[in-house]
């Protein structure tokens, strides 16, 4: 299956984003109210959006990272959605690798997310890449990550950093020979 990532665009991917979104949110989340916080949004916050879209042309992911103005600097917020029928299949880390290294790139210190706590398999990718969890309230658990010395490298970019290590020795033993 073949996928890849697009900026979010707010005529067309607003419906999808918000059914996606409200599957693992407590409160609703219309496309209206996705538009809103667009027009909304405060001066000074940067945001990036990005979707992943399968070769069939349906939206199976979302990504986004972004602060506010209010934030201690440094600090970004990140979120990570893939539709379940579609997890496991490399769509997270390939969201997560492009939003955390937008967000290093605005000079990121920090990533936080929010989720609940019965969002096992979100809470698993999450401290695969590092974050620590804490609770946040009742039910929620706030994932946190120090990227001070850059955005770790996902478990995709470690096998194929193995991958071009093996074939770089391999290719040495063969020009001993």
């Amino acid at each position: 299956m073949s996928v890849h990532l697009l900026p979010v665009d707010d005529a067309t991917d607003y419906a999808r984003l918000a059914e996606m979104l409200h599957a693992v949110s407590a409160s609703p989340i219309s496309a209206d109210r996705l538009r809103l916080s667009e027009i909304t949004m405060p001066e000074g916050q940067i945001r990036w959006q990005v979707i992943a879209v399968a070769g069939c042309g349906a939206i199976v992911g979302y990504g986004e990272t972004g602060r506010d103005p209010r934030m201690e600097p440094g600090h970004f917020w990140l979120q990570i959605v893939v539709d379940p029928a579609y997890r496991n299949r490399g769509i997270g880390t390939m969201l997560y690798d492009d939003v955390a290294r937008f967000a290093w790139e605005m000079g990121a210190t920090h990533l936080t997310s929010d989720m609940y706590g019965d969002q096992r398999e979100a809470l698993c990718f999450a401290k695969r890449r590092g974050f620590i969890a804490e609770r946040a309230g009742d039910k929620r658990v706030r994932l946190q990550l120090n990227i001070t010395a850059g955005v770790p490298p996902s478990p995709r970019e470690a096998v194929k950093a193995r991958y071009r290590e093996f074939y770089f020795e391999l290719a040495m033993l063969e020009a001993r020979s």
